[in-house]
C-alpha cells in the first residue's frame, strides 16, 4: 500500500473500493491523474507527397537533405500506404487508428468525424499534454472534426497568398511552420503535441524561384518538396536552439501521393496505384528506436495511432484497426499483414465505380469493374495486370479484402453543411462536393480507368472557361457528354 493510503484510516471495504475506482479511472483513460508526460511529439504531415520523390527513398534528382538526414537518424518505412488518396479521410485514419468505413469519413468536405471517437489529440490531451495544430488548407478546417483534443487549432487562412486564385488559396509552409514555432517557444513546462500540416506539394505547384532560382523550373513538384524540406530544417533548428530536440519524437508522413500523369491520372483521388498510395513515413527519436533502420514490410497509416501511444505511453488497450509498429522501431521484424485502401471519388465525381484495394508483401489487388492484380516486387510500376492469368490468386485476395470489410463496422456520419464559397473551394482543389454514398452493387458502373481521359478533358475545359475561352470549352464539353451522357458535372458546365 502507498504511503498516502497508509496515512488514511479507512475500513477495509473502502480501501477495496478505492482500488476499484483507481483501476476504473485508468481504464477510462484518466492517465493524467497518475503520470506526467515526459516526451514531446511533433507530427508533420506532408500533403500530396509520394515517397519515391524524396532522396531517402531513392529519387536521384531530389533536393531533400533535411529529410534524408532525418532518415539516417530515425526509422524509415519503405512501404507505408495511405488508406485513401485524399487529405481529410487519410488524416482521420492517422489520428483514429480506424479505416474510413469505421470512422465514416470517406471524402473531403462531406462528413465530420463523430464526436464519440477518440483521437491521438484527445488521448494525449487527457494525459496532460499541451496540444496544438497548424493546418494549411480549408480541407482540414475545424468543422470536419479533427480539432477535438487540440487546445489550439490554427486553421486561419487570412494570411494565404492573395495572388492565387481565390479557391486555391492556402497558407504557405513558411507561415504555418512559423506559427507552430511561436507556439512551441511558449511551452515552458508541459510536454506538448504539435501537428503541423504542410500543403505546398499540392497542385498548383510552385518552383519557388525566390529560393531556388531556376533549379526546378521544369519540375515544380520537386521544387515544392525542396521547399517543405527547408521548412522542416527551420523547425529542427528552432527545436535545437530551445534544447527540445532530444526530448521530442518527430513523425513525418505523407497523407497521400500524386500521380504526376502516371496511369492516366494527373493528380490524385481517382485511382489506387502506388504513386498516390505509397507515402513517406519517418519516425525519429522514438524511445528505444534503432537509428537508420529501414522497414521493408508494408504498413498502413492506420498503424500510427497505436504505435505512438504505445511508444510514448505504453498503451496497449486501444480499440482500433491499426497495429503497433513498435517492434519495427526497435529494429525487429514485423509479422506480415494486409493493408486496405479505397476511393469513392470516381463515384462522387461522375457516378463511376468506386475502387478498393488490398496490399500485402508481394501483391496488390484493385477491385473495380475491370479488376487488377500486380506483383509489386517484379512490377513496381504496375504495368502488367495479372488478373486474367492468375484467377485463383485474384479470388484469394478478393476473399481477404471481403474479410477486412466485414470486420469493419460501418459508421454513418453526419453530413456537413457547406456554404457556396466552401463548396467552390473544394471543387477548385479537384474534390467533389457532397453527394450520396456509392451503392452496394456497383455492377454496371463505368471503370475509372476508361474514363480518366474525359475527366482530364473536363478539367481542361474548366480552365478554358476560367480564362474566358468559352469558344474552346464548349466543344470539349460536348465531346465529354457524347462519351458519357451521365457525366453530370459536364452537363452542368454546358
Amino acid at each position: 500500500m502507498s504511503s498516502i493510503l497508509k496515512l488514511i484510516r479507512v475500513p477495509r471495504w473502502a480501501s477495496v473500493g478505492v482500488c476499484v475506482l483507481v483501476v476504473a479511472l485508468i481504464g477510462m483513460g484518466f492517465r493524467s491523474w497518475f503520470q506526467t508526460p515526459t516526451r514531446n511529439l511533433i507530427f508533420i504531415s506532408l500533403d500530396t507527397t509520394r515517397a519515391d520523390r524524396l532522396g531517402c527513398y531513392g529519387w536521384k534528382d531530389a533536393s531533400t537533405p533535411v529529410l534524408d538526414g532525418l532518415a539516417s537518424r530515425g526509422v524509415l518505412f519503405e512501404r507505408a500506404y495511405a488508406p485513401v488518396p485524399l487529405t481529410l479521410p487519410s488524416h482521420t485514419t492517422m489520428f483514429t487508428g480506424l479505416y474510413p468505413p469505421e470512422h465514416g469519413v470517406h471524402n473531403n468536405g462531406q462528413a465530420s468525424l463523430p464526436a464519440s471517437l477518440p483521437t491521438l489529440a484527445t488521448e494525449l490531451q487527457a494525459s496532460g499534454y499541451d496540444t496544438a495544430a497548424f493546418v494549411a488548407a480549408f480541407v482540414l478546417d475545424k468543422k470536419f472534426g479533427l480539432s477535438r483534443g487540440f487546445d489550439h487549432y490554427n486553421d486561419d487562412l487570412s494570411q494565404a497568398d492573395q495572388s492565387l486564385h481565390g479557391h486555391h488559396r492556402y497558407r504557405e509552409g513558411r507561415i504555418v511552420s512559423s506559427s507552430a514555432m511561436q507556439w512551441i517557444e511558449r511551452r515552458k513546462e508541459n510536454s506538448f503535441f504539435c501537428w503541423i500540416h504542410l500543403f505546398d506539394p499540392h497542385f498548383p505547384y510552385s518552383s519557388h524561384p525566390d529560393r531556388f532560382k531556376d533549379q526546378f523550373a521544369s519540375d515544380p513538384y520537386d521544387g515544392e518538396l525542396a521547399y517543405v524540406d527547408q521548412e522542416i530544417g527551420r523547425l529542427l533548428k528552432k527545436l535545437d536552439e530551445a534544447e527540445l530536440l532530444e526530448s521530442t519524437t518527430i513523425v513525418i508522413v505523407g497523407d497521400h501521393g500524386e500521380s504526376l500523369n502516371e496511369h492516366g491520372e494527373r493528380a490524385h483521388g481517382m485511382t489506387l496505384y502506388e504513386p498516390v498510395l505509397r507515402v513517406p513515413l519517418l519516425i525519429i527519436n522514438a524511445p528505444g528506436s534503432t537509428a537508420g533502420h529501414r522497414v521493408a514490410q508494408p504498413v498502413s497509416l492506420v498503424d500510427l495511432l497505436p504505435t505512438l501511444l504505445e511508444s510514448m505511453q505504453g498503451r496497449k488497450d486501444l480499440q482500433c484497426s491499426g497495429r503497433s509498429l513498435l517492434p519495427c522501431l526497435r529494429g525487429e521484424s514485423l509479422d506480415p499483414g494486409n493493408c486496405y485502401a479505397e476511393t469513392d471519388e470516381p463515384f462522387q465525381t461522375a457516378h463511376w465505380a468506386p475502387q478498393k484495394a488490398l496490399i500485402n508483401s508481394n501483391f496488390k489487388y484493385i477491385r473495380s469493374p475491370k479488376p487488377e492484380l500486380y506483383d509489386l516486387q517484379a512490377d513496381p510500376g504496375e504495368l502488367n495486370n495479372l488478373a486474367s492469368i492468375s484467377p485463383d490468386l485474384l479470388q484469394e485476395m478478393d476473399t481477404q479484402l471481403m474479410a477486412m470489410e466485414h470486420a469493419m463496422a460501418d459508421r454513418v456520419t453526419k453530413a456537413i453543411e457547406l456554404t457556396d464559397q466552401e463548396r467552390q473551394t473544394l471543387n477548385s482543389l479537384g474534390y467533389a462536393s457532397p453527394g450520396s454514398a456509392p451503392p452496394t452493387d456497383t455492377a454496371g458502373l463505368r471503370d475509372v480507368k476508361d474514363m480518366l481521359p474525359w475527366y482530364n478533358l473536363l478539367n481542361d475545359a474548366t480552365e478554358m472557361m476560367d480564362a474566358g475561352r468559352y469558344d474552346l470549352a464548349e466543344p470539349a464539353l460536348r465531346q465529354i457528354v457524347a462519351a458519357d451522357d451521365q457525366y453530370f458535372l459536364a452537363h452542368g458546365d454546358l
